[in-house]
């Protein structure tokens, strides 16, 4: 191993891993991530010889040759200075979107076709069949708790007394046309940011054979909220508004394994980072730890005394995180299931939380109208970003972990110090709720997604907004570079997912096939 000082850029050497052809160097700092790489490989023209496809990485010998993940650093991923990294086209990379009706949908990133339909928010109800509904009907939706987002606390919810109804019964949505017969759709409008705000509340009568075609092409479940890969690429695990979390084989679309065992809601999934554990967050006010190769229940994860609404594995696997309506956050053993710490001062429920991949701490995003940043190691909290005058939907931390950025209902994303907690930098440009915010995978820039139809790209050290990407027709709820940050992609309430091109903000690919609200994406990690 050659040596070279750790604040030294490392000499990355590359080959083709089928005809050993050699490519360009890269010069990188060994802090610097793999997605860095790939992506100043994709700069020297590696990915034209691959045909334009995303490039996938390894290193090793046959012994010890491993797949280089983008969230790891060059000194984590175990690489040196002088080593020689082999590369070979992605021809595929998939994206899985979920939806609001009751489907999540595979696509191919390159041509934008949709490869599978997953069913993922539960099967037929009895006497519900499409074959059995060939009459006039009226369809209706279901919702969850209605929430006031102009209110600072984002609409405290009650609690619901159906949980039964969750396993078994499903409704039917479907895409209210408008009078030229055009999809108008539950996205073209704004407003809330809980699922009975979108679903739509005008339903129209429908002919027989109508409701007939509608059901066979649109499905007849529950909301599907999250959809997410596993590392391997070859997997899916969602969570949809029934009991039961559910895998899925990427490649055939069917349903592997069903992890049962919630009695209400599965809001939030994720896989371990080995992908041999998975993680469930429901409205039953637990999670749960399953094994993904048996479908055991490995531990109920039972403190909290609200809606569980989000469960994420640490970077490292060995913890999860939880975050409630009872306004607290916790962090859990894998192993053992205990509690490790219970992160505690926000007066509000929290919207969501991440893991910061460089210090180990987390954050957390409340309807208090703040984001707070902790210690893991004794539950205190570090830093209290203030600023923001509606609910804080989302915080995530830079890719080098120096800065947090954060999506409010207030139209703007704003980016805070880490260390002190201050406000170095407001987004202001949007016309509505800003719902979500994210880094590219460098951190140079960064995309918004608002209420006001479109995305923005801006620049990180600047704060200029670089580009707008308008196209969409209803609110837009997500948005996420690709690993090596060519493309954005933006999720609606248009009942569309949409490919930009990030540096010209271009619209590349619609991914056209879902008849409702489209929540989430997610892409495969190569």
């Amino acid at each position: 191993m050659a040596a070279a000082a750790v604040d030294e850029a490392w000499a990355i050497h590359a080959q083709l891993k089928e005809s050993k052809d050699k490519l360009p160097s890269c010069f990188l700092k060994p802090t610097a991530l793999i997605a860095e790489l790939r992506r100043s490989l994709s700069d020297r023209g590696v990915s034209e010889r691959c045909g334009g496809n995303s490039l996938a990485l390894e290193f090793g010998n046959p012994l010890t040759n491993r797949q280089l993940y983008d969230w790891e650093s060059l000194q984590d991923a175990g690489l040196y200075h002088g080593v020689v990294v082999r590369v070979w086209a992605n021809p595929l990379r998939l994206l899985v979107t979920s939806s609001v009706d009751g489907t999540a949908k595979i696509w191919s990133t390159i041509s934008g076709e949709c490869l599978q339909t997953l069913m993922a928010g539960g099967e037929y109800a009895p006497g519900n069949t499409p074959e059995s509904s060939r009459s006039e009907e009226t369809l209706s939706s279901d919702g969850d708790e209605v929430s006031e987002p102009g209110d600072p606390g984002g609409g405290q919810d009650s609690r619901r007394n159906s949980a039964d109804s969750k396993k078994g019964v499903k409704f039917a949505v479907e895409v209210e046309e408008s009078d030229d017969g055009s999809g108008g759709g539950a996205g073209s409008g704004g407003g809330g940011d809980d699922f009975s705000s979108f679903l739509g509340s005008s339903v129209r009568s429908r002919t027989s054979s109508q409701v007939y075609e509608d059901k066979v092409a649109a499905f007849l479940g529950s909301p599907v909220s999250q959809a997410v890969f596993s590392s391997v690429g070859d997997t899916v695990i969602t969570a949809s508004d029934t009991t039961i979390a559910q895998i899925w084989n990427a490649n055939s679309g069917e349903c592997t394994l069903s992890l049962e065992g919630h009695t209400d809601s599965v809001k939030s999934v994720d896989f371990s980072p080995d992908a041999k554990l998975a993680v469930t967050a429901s409205d039953d006010d637990t999670a749960i730890i399953w094994d993904t190769f048996t479908g055991d229940k490995l531990h109920v994860l039972s403190a909290h005394a609200h809606y569980v609404r989000f469960a994420s594995f640490s970077p490292d696997g060995q913890s999860v995180l939880t975050t409630s309506h009872d306004k607290d956050a916790r962090t859990w053993d894998v192993v053992t299931g205990e509690c490790l710490q219970v992160f505690s001062a926000h007066q509000h429920f929290i919207r969501s939380a991440c893991w910061s991949s460089c210090s180990g701490g987390l954050a957390t995003a409340s309807s208090d109208l703040t984001a707070k940043i902790w210690s893991t190691s004794n539950g205190e909290c570090l830093e209290t970003c203030k600023g923001h005058r509606g609910t804080v939907y989302s915080a995530v931390f830079s890719p080098h972990g120096h800065l947090l950025l954060t999506a409010s209902y207030d139209c703007t994303a704003k980016l805070w110090s880490v260390v002190g907690g201050e406000c170095v930098r407001t987004l202001s440009g949007h016309g509505s709720v800003v719902a979500d915010a994210q880094f590219s995978h460098i951190g140079n820039v960064i995309v918004t997604a608002s209420y006001d139809f479109t995305a923005k790209i801006w620049d990180t050290n600047s704060g200029q907004c670089l580009n707008t990407l308008s196209g969409h027709i209803g609110n837009v709820v997500f948005a996420t570079f690709t690993a090596d940050d060519d493309v954005v992609l933006t999720t609606s309430f248009d009942g569309t997912a949409k490919a930009w091109k990030s540096k010209t903000g271009k619209c590349m690919h619609t991914f056209v096939g879902h008849r409702k609200s489209v929540l989430k994406a997610n892409l495969s990690p190569w």
